[in-house]
């Protein structure tokens, strides 16, 4: 059996639109059962070619009847609508609908989304006929560790602004010095906005309300802040000269995170050809393109998988193959290090970080600059974040962010908070650095949600 599902979303509800076609067995078919996989409001509407057909609802599952008996061998096709509830978080202004179904081929907005994540073709017909359309689902076949419970991912409403913390606690007791510490912090690019709203400063008692910690001390003038850029061009805060501290020094350094509107991402990435001249011409993208401790190119079987795509024309051909190529082949397992690429590949198994370099060593086998993305996921419902890496490649246009654990082909959410960009070194780029004189200070260095 055939099934394909369209959803029609509106202000007030969101309709979900079954397409069977099934050759009828040997037993023959008097009525067809569909499980909708989500609980079903008011009354179901059933149609064939013939006009509309008999249909009711147990629970979450639809049952069909035919107008008469079908022999077998015929095929059989019908059309089933309904009104369903499926599980929407909110977070600020925007709703969020992640779909669980594995069938799912388009949904239509008669409101306008921030993002639709999860389908190849995205278009905009608000002008036209007030409606926005994606179609193609590219995750139906995809094995990522959230696909079981979530294929595509409808984000609606106004991008969100929020806060998060980072919290510097150094044990640096007297007699110690601590010459000069680097931070990674949250950093601007296409999707967010980045701004250092206060630094609170605290030598002394820390008071704890709401589970977020506020300092009791003096906040730093912003106009101190020093800067500095890495080797992968990453904006660091540079804090220099903390001696004699006695006791525990804590920073709190707050952060607001403002996503903007941007424009859909759609299914044309430009041509290979068109990024070729323009890697030939560049020698930073000719960077993007070498391997290092994480990405092995030489590797027998990702050098293969490369060759076979890399005369494709359309730079998105090339990305879905290996993005999906990598979301099979690996099985999600939180292991907490960095594996290389060839151990991934070779293992069959890994976390964000495995999933990330396997695809950037693909992208590069196959002559298109990638790197990884290293940050923070927001969890929306305990409002913890956690950290995460991901792919930005480039395209013919702009650079594109692709998540291969969570099944993203193209795009990002608006929980993926991007702290640093791995381009070029063996060295992944760590939460600090520091340098100091006698006895090594003891640090400590996280990030909090604080709305």
């Amino acid at each position: 059996m055939k099934v394909e599902s369209d959803i029609i979303i509106s202000k007030d509800a969101i309709m979900l639109k079954k397409r069977i076609a099934l050759k009828v067995g040997p037993q023959g078919l008097s009525q067809l059962k569909l499980d909708f996989n989500l609980p079903i409001e008011g009354n179901v509407k059933a149609r064939d070619k013939a006009g509309t057909i008999k249909a009711h609802k147990i629970g979450n599952v639809v049952v069909v009847y035919p107008r008469h008996d079908f022999r077998a061998g015929t095929v059989y096709a019908c059309e089933v609508t309904a009104i369903v509830k499926p599980e929407i978080s909110y977070f600020k202004k925007l709703k969020i609908i992640e779909w669980p179904s594995m069938d799912l081929y388009s949904v239509t907005s008669l409101i306008k989304p921030y993002q639709i994540l999860g389908f190849r073709t995205i278009e905009d017909r608000s002008e036209r006929d007030g409606i926005w359309k994606a179609k193609h689902n590219t995750t139906m076949q995809l094995h990522s560790h959230i696909a079981t419970k979530r294929i595509a991912r409808i984000e609606i409403g106004e991008p969100p602004t929020f806060h998060i913390t980072g919290k510097l606690r150094i044990d640096a007791t007297s007699g110690r010095k601590l010459d000069k510490i680097a931070i990674r912090i949250p950093q601007n690019n296409k999707r967010h906005r980045v701004r250092l709203e206060k630094v609170l400063v605290n030598r002394g008692e820390i008071i704890s309300t709401g589970g977020i910690e506020l300092i009791s001390g003096e906040e730093l003038n912003l106009k101190e802040i020093k800067y500095e850029k890495d080797k992968n061009l990453n904006t660091l805060i540079s804090l220099e000269n903390i001696t004699n501290i006695g006791d525990d020094l804590t920073l709190l350094f707050i952060w607001e995170i403002k996503f903007l509107p941007f424009a859909f991402y759609q299914d044309d990435l430009g041509r290979k050809n068109v990024l070729k001249m323009a890697i030939t011409a560049s020698d930073e993208l000719k960077q993007l393109l070498k391997p290092n401790k994480f990405w092995n190119l030489d590797h027998p079987e990702i050098k293969r998988i490369a060759d076979k795509v890399r005369d494709k024309t359309k730079i998105g051909d090339i990305h879905k193959i290996l993005f999906e190529f990598t979301n099979r082949h690996l099985k999600y397992s939180r292991n907490g290090i960095r594996y290389t690429s060839q151990q991934a590949y070779d293992s069959k198994m890994g976390d964000c970080s495995e999933y990330a370099d396997l695809l950037v060593a693909f992208h590069r086998a196959a002559g298109i600059p990638s790197r990884i993305k290293s940050g923070l996921i927001l969890d929306l419902k305990t409002k913890e974040l956690e950290g995460h890496a991901w792919v930005e490649f480039l395209s013919e246009r702009a650079w594109k962010p692709s998540d291969p654990t969570w099944g993203i082909e193209v795009g990002a959410t608006v929980t993926h908070i991007d702290l640093s960009t791995h381009m070029v070194g063996d060295v992944d780029p760590p939460a600090f650095s520091y340098k100091y004189s006698g006895y090594p200070p003891d640090i400590d260095y996280s990030f909090v949600y604080s709305d």
